[in-house]
């Protein structure tokens, strides 16, 4: 009887599993190099309907609402763990395709931006009627999924708000004394030159914190005008190391309040209200 050489094909089956093995490994390592961090994201966009815009920007590791204010980090962390961790559970069935994809357009959008290019965008919907999931769309594809992200409990629309009082953290100044050095105090007939910003002052003006945003544009509007005409109480003007002014802002008296105009040197303005113990501390830069 021929005896049987098992040899070659035992060694062709060890061959290959060490080679799946090897892809494997690569396929892994490949995909870990690749994982984006938040480190790496220039900015993400949430927005919805054309009405309801928010803007979050990495700025030298400072992330700000629309460039101006400090962001609430631990909502930030938390929003770009579930982008990271979302799972596609199954496709959303042929026969109801339509209509989801038409809800999911009305949904928020989520824009993610690395290196000035758009790397990630997708729709986020409602969750699906057992509460097991939420409606997801790329934002470049006709196809809609069920999504999950393990470990999460929850509505994941409510993680991707784009309203602008979600985002914004209360301590006001806190996300652009991080480039300031320099400092000039204004009032209306006097002008003060660039002096360093004390650095037990620049804690103490990070630490203010504002009980409410406003950003109605008729009082903006109102404000510049009175900016305008000298009609303020003093105005402060924010410069990096090397001289380059970062934001201003500008202190009013309305009846009984005082509001701030808070503005970078670009589009970006928003009015915070603060106490008059706060007005008092902005007005030791003077000194």
């Amino acid at each position: 009887m021929k005896k049987l050489n098992f040899w070659p094909g035992l060694l062709l089956f060890i061959a290959l599993i060490g080679l799946a093995i090897f892809f494997n490994q690569k396929k892994k390592k490949a995909k870990h190099q690749t994982e984006l961090t938040l480190k790496q994201v220039d900015k993400i966009e949430l927005a919805q309907d054309n009405i309801h815009r928010v803007v979050l920007v990495n700025d030298d590791g400072v992330w700000l609402v629309n460039g101006i204010v400090p962001v609430r980090r631990p909502e930030l962390d938390k929003m770009f763990d579930i982008i990271i961790r979302i799972r596609k559970k199954e496709r959303v069935n042929e026969h109801i395709l339509f209509d989801i994809r038409q809800e999911l357009m009305n949904s928020p959008e989520v824009k993610i931006w690395s290196q000035g290019k758009i790397v990630k965008s997708f729709f986020i919907g409602p969750p699906v009627s057992d509460s097991s999931g939420n409606y997801y769309m790329p934002s470049d594809d006709m196809l809609a999924y069920v999504v999950t992200v393990p470990g999460f409990r929850g509505n994941l629309q409510n993680v991707f708000v784009p309203d602008l009082n979600y985002w914004r953290d209360s301590h006001v100044l806190a996300g652009i004394l991080n480039k300031v050095k320099y400092v000039s105090f204004h009032e209306p007939g006097m002008s003060q030159k660039k002096d360093v910003l004390d650095p037990d002052l620049k804690k103490d003006l990070a630490a203010i914190q504002t009980t409410r945003y406003i950003d109605e544009a008729g009082l903006i509007d109102s404000l510049h005008w009175a900016f305008k005409h000298g009609k303020y109480l003093f105005r402060i003007e924010f410069y990096d190391k090397e001289k380059i002014p970062q934001s201003t802002l500008a202190c009013f008296k309305r009846g009984n309040r005082f509001l701030l105009l808070f503005e970078d040197f670009g589009t970006n303005a928003v009015v915070v209200v603060l106490s008059r113990h706060d007005i008092d501390l902005l007005k030791r830069v003077k000194n």
